[in-house]
């Protein structure tokens, strides 16, 4: 049987630290098997409406292991997000309809699920304070991988530009994930002095400076323009793909830029997410590097969340059950 889920029936999964745990796991597999060549990750496709100004976009990618997912999202104006936007699951078996998702908060979690590998991989285990720039919806995701990531976490100062918005993110994830998230006046607040900082803000230009990051930081970034140039020639910059970066739907900047007029090279890059996780690349040729995680989306993030919030809802009987066949 196939399942199907909607949006208040996955709220629960911002709530469930053992969903996020399950999420972080499936994401690390995806990204060693994708650094394997095991993968299959097949770039968007757009497919135009009787509307000229509209598409619908889709977005495939499969494993061996987790299946395939198929990634969906309609351009005409009207419907709430929920109904626009969707993931279908399928089988690694077979091959048959394992689950329909809708793709807004499923959409935070597996933005955020990278942070928490890459927090597992290349910060400090005894990190008990963390910086945030950002206080949108992507930051809840973030923040929340960030806190299984980094398993001494006692503090989050979290930044933006808004003081009521910076502030109710630190009141409502305090709360929520029972650590203190304070809200601070300023970005270098949110990021000095400190091991591990998270960008996830809607900015863009750059949203720190390079002198503010104290050595052997880890940085996480996950949108594009928002860094300085040389923090990007200094650190050590961990990629979950190459690939992703150069070819990418959207422009990675600066990168790319830098990479035309001969700044930086791909050929810095020490390695990319999966390979550090199973072991082949090595981040830090130092302790006192600072590390760069650049993180755009990817197809196999949406297989690796999908399967884990398929396995949450069968083990919870969440969801409406469904079989296509008359059987």
């Amino acid at each position: 049987m196939a399942r199907m889920l909607n949006e208040r029936e996955l709220q629960p999964i911002l709530h469930d630290p053992t969903f996020m745990d399950l999420a972080i796991d499936a994401l690390e597999a995806a990204l060693i098997e994708f650094s394997n060549g095991q993968t299959q990750q097949h770039p968007w496709t757009n497919f135009s409406w009787f509307k000229e100004e509209a598409l619908l976009r889709t977005w495939f990618s499969s494993s061996p292991t987790l299946g395939g997912a198929l990634r969906m999202s309609s351009g005409l104006p009207g419907a709430p997000a929920a109904d626009t936007k969707s993931v279908l699951l399928f089988s690694p078996d077979t091959g048959k309809l394992d689950a329909i998702i809708p793709d807004e908060e499923f959409n935070y979690i597996r933005t955020g699920a990278p942070a928490g590998v890459a927090c597992r991989y290349l910060a400090a285990p005894e990190t008990p304070v963390a910086g945030m720039l950002g206080s949108g919806k992507q930051a809840r995701g973030q923040i929340y991988a960030m806190q299984r990531g980094l398993p001494n976490l006692e503090e989050v100062r979290v930044y933006s530009p808004t003081p009521e918005k910076r502030e109710g993110f630190a009141k409502e994830m305090s709360a929520r994930l029972g650590l203190t998230v304070r809200a601070v006046n300023t970005p270098q607040e949110a990021v000095q002095g400190l091991s591990v900082v998270n960008l996830s803000t809607n900015s863009r230009s750059p949203v720190l400076e390079t002198s503010w990051l104290q050595p052997g930081a880890l940085v996480i970034s996950i949108a594009p323009h928002q860094l300085p140039r040389d923090l990007i020639v200094g650190a050590r910059v961990v990629l979950v793909s190459r690939d992703e970066l150069l070819h990418g739907p959207f422009r990675r900047e600066p990168f790319l830029t830098m990479i035309d007029e001969g700044a930086w090279s791909i050929d810095q890059v020490v390695g990319e997410l999966g390979e550090v996780a199973a072991g082949k690349a090595t981040a830090r040729a130092r302790p006192e590097d600072i590390v760069l995680v650049e993180a755009p989306g990817m197809a196999v993030w949406d297989l690796a969340t999908a399967r884990a919030v398929f396995q949450w809802a069968e083990e919870r009987n969440i969801g409406s059950e469904f079989n296509l066949s008359a059987t």
